[in-house]
């Protein structure tokens, strides 16, 4: 063993993420000149309101203690470390609907006795697989898992408006009490009856889905032969499920009514063209997936005396901009065309 290291945290820290500029006051706006067909101009439009804050408004804030144990062997070639935590965040800010009429339909506030619970653990493990002068070769694996619950709410807040045509007022979670944060609160939907109406249960519940993953992990490798490199990283995330509101908007049958273009499954789902199409689990769809994040990759110094030979740089990402070779060769060119001469550096060569 050559690395063996406890820790132990806590701390409390205050938040106002999503307030937005100046949302936690009350701001006005003037509305402008209204000039006239007649050329007459109107200076008295008086001002509009922007926000509506109030004194009571304050930081969330979020108690977090945690533990954890570093370890390694062999001079570090297998390392690792676990760590356990629990977080608890109070006050919670949300903006929430007023009763009409009121100055603005919808204001920040510190939810009442609300109390959010985050818990879980961490693991990482790394190895340097081979070690040698020419070639080397290491991977690098992180798993985690969170549990989350609302532990105290005075109320039920409804929120994540579904929109499109027919879903006047149509909302896909709640939050309450006893239950995650961004859980879904729909109809359950069972399929199409003879007539092809949707079936659906009678009122809306929770139905056991989160839009939060509870188990995220990532996997990287890098490998190096003399002048060459590669690298990959792949990242996950399992347990949660995402509402396509595109298809509840567009993508039914209905939409054949308006002309809109669907889905060729929409022809054969066994839906009736003036069926509704309320917000219900029949749109939720597992949100798991497993992501390749980049694939680097180079070749180095020639070793020629005089300097060195176009180098070939690659670069190939999955998410994100590409390198492109033919591009980066014709730049090289025209370079050593205006040096005359290569770096020896290789870093000075490269594009990233």
């Amino acid at each position: 063993m050559s690395t063996l290291k406890l820790r132990l945290s806590a701390g409390l820290t205050g938040n106002q993420e999503g307030v937005g500029y100046g949302s936690y006051t009350n701001r006005s706006r003037w509305n402008g000149l209204n000039p006239a067909n007649d050329g007459f101009i109107d200076i008295g439009n008086g001002n509009s309101l922007v926000s509506y804050g109030g004194p009571e408004l304050k930081w969330e804030s979020t108690l977090q203690y945690a533990t954890g144990l570093d370890f390694g062997f062999n001079n570090d070639r297998l390392s690792g470390s676990i760590d356990v935590y629990r977080k608890e965040t109070i006050d919670l800010i949300f903006n929430t609907p007023q009763a009409q009429p009121a100055v603005t339909p919808v204001k920040f506030e510190n939810l009442p006795d609300s109390k959010i619970v985050n818990q879980g653990v961490e693991f990482s493990l790394g190895y340097d697989l081979v070690e040698s002068e020419d070639f080397n070769w290491s991977a690098n694996f992180n798993v985690a898992y969170n549990d989350n619950m609302v532990e105290s709410l005075l109320g039920q807040y409804d929120f994540a408006d579904v929109n499109g045509p027919g879903l006047t007022g149509a909302f896909a979670m709640r939050l309450q009490e006893g239950y995650p944060m961004f859980s879904y609160y729909l109809l359950e939907f069972e399929g199409y009856d003879a007539a092809g109406q949707a079936i659906v249960s009678d009122e809306k519940s929770f139905v056991g889905k989160s839009a939060l993953p509870n188990l995220t992990g990532g996997l990287s490798t890098n490998l190096n032969y003399k002048q060459f490199s590669l690298s990959a990283y792949f990242n996950g995330q399992f347990g949660h499920y995402i509402y396509n509101n595109t298809a509840n908007a567009f993508f039914t049958a209905g939409a054949f009514g308006t002309t809109r273009n669907v889905l060729p499954e929409t022809l054969t789902s066994g839906e009736a063209i003036g069926a509704s199409a309320p917000a219900s689990t029949r749109f939720l769809e597992k949100g798991d997936f497993v992501r390749q994040g980049e694939v680097i990759g180079f070749v180095g110094n020639s070793g020629n005396a005089e300097g060195t030979v176009p180098h070939l740089h690659f670069e190939i990402q999955y998410l994100g901009t590409s390198q492109d070779i033919y591009e980066f060769v014709l730049q090289s060119w025209i370079n050593y065309e205006k040096g005359k001469l290569f770096p020896k550096n290789t870093k000075d060569l490269l594009i990233y």
